[in-house]
């Protein structure tokens, strides 16, 4: 079938039957045909976004974060292009994104680069009106509780109760990560921020504070231990960082661009499972990563498909390619995809070692590594 018709397809399952999940399983099999499809990725967005938010099941990090990835890549292919029409496309998806996120003020931003690039459409004067009245509100909002604040907070308690609170979020593309500090008391520029950035055995440490700008005697503190090493020497304060209202925002260059970060800081259980993570291609980092089975499941770990390339052009015109790979490119080809879904399941936990084309077989249990006759399976603890 045509890769038109399964795009199609996969709008009608969205927009008239609401069967996003159904829809996502059509855009991961196309981009797993062609990674660099522009309308792939981003109605696959549009899957992602009605999924996270309309079902608990999928109401999680990791289906927030792919669809954070989907839009990066989205952008990147519009912008590689130069198709201002799918540029502005793009940044009205991360603008509805914000928006249900309450993150207003980054709302705002992609709202106007979306105008920006010439998006327009008839619902959108009602947005803008939506989300001006919510900025308005939280202004308004936050000056009651500072009038309250003032008026009832006895002598002597004030710098506890301006200790600034926060909430943090992440994001990932294939080459930086950015990190997210919600709080009510930003600083006023980046001059009065202070960081510190260092790699140690395989990991980072970042420490960022400043003073409390409600308070000067107190002052705002973050500390992570990253999970991944950065690139130290890039980071650059002028451009990688970003304050709003009501957020401060870092971005980090990875130490190896296309190593996909299972979590933002260290976990003790994953040091060494850290060495397990495996490179994958900048450019079509987003589509493997995100591939049907990364979502919802009960399975504790987590699968990276990036070590696939089923891109069939690239192997039927490659004239060196084994027979093995052509063998299993010709059978994941004109299989259906429960077939195709069993094939990458098997292949990947099994560490290449199995392959099964019965998706009911391996759907529920994990597929055991089986060696070669005279060698031993690890296990990476």
């Amino acid at each position: 079938m045509p890769v038109e018709t399964d795009i199609a397809n996969g709008c009608k399952l969205i927009f008239e039957q609401n069967k996003p999940k159904e829809a996502l399983e059509i855009y991961d099999s196309v981009l797993l045909k062609e990674p660099e499809n522009f309308n792939a990725h981003y109605y696959k967005c549009i899957a992602l976004h009605k999924l996270y938010y309309g079902s608990k099941n999928w109401h999680t990090e990791e289906v927030l974060t792919a669809l954070k990835e989907n839009l990066t890549k989205a952008l990147e292919i519009a912008k590689k292009r130069c198709i201002r029409e799918k540029i502005g496309l793009v940044y009205y998806r991360w603008f509805l994104l914000y928006y249900h996120l309450k993150d207003y003020d980054s709302a705002n931003r992609y709202l106007e680069n979306a105008k920006k690039y010439g998006y327009n459409d008839q619902t959108l004067p009602l947005w803008e009106a939506n989300l001006k009245e919510k900025r308005a509100g939280i202004v308004k909002e936050g000056q009651i509780s500072k009038d309250i604040i003032k008026e009832e907070v006895p002598q002597g308690t004030e710098q506890q109760q301006q200790t600034l609170k926060f909430r943090t979020d992440w994001y990932q593309s294939p080459k930086t990560v950015t990190i997210s500090l919600f709080t009510a008391n930003p600083p006023k520029t980046k001059d009065e921020i202070t960081i510190d950035l260092k790699n140690k055995n395989n990991s980072a440490h970042l420490t960022l504070s400043y003073k409390n700008p409600s308070n000067t005697s107190s002052e705002f503190q973050y500390t992570a231990n990253l999970s991944n090493p950065i690139d130290v020497g890039s980071f650059d304060p002028a451009k990688d960082i970003f304050i709003g209202s009501k957020k401060l925002e870092i971005t980090l260059t990875k130490n190896k661009a296309g190593v996909t970060w299972k979590t933002l800081e260290l976990q003790k259980d994953q040091e060494q499972q850290k060495s397990s993570i495996q490179p994958i291609s900048t450019t079509n980092s987003t589509s493997k990563t995100n591939s049907v089975l990364k979502y919802p499941s009960s399975s504790k770990k987590h699968i990276d498909w990036s070590k696939f390339d089923l891109d069939s052009d690239e192997y039927e015109n490659d004239e060196n390619a084994g027979d093995a790979n052509k063998f299993f490119q010709e059978l994941y080809k004109n299989s259906d995809a429960d077939t195709q879904r069993a094939m990458m399941k098997s292949f990947i936990e099994s560490n290449g070692t199995a392959l099964n084309t019965n998706w009911n077989e391996v759907k529920s249990e994990t597929v055991e590594t089986v060696p070669p006759d005279g060698l031993e399976a690890k296990k990476w603890d």
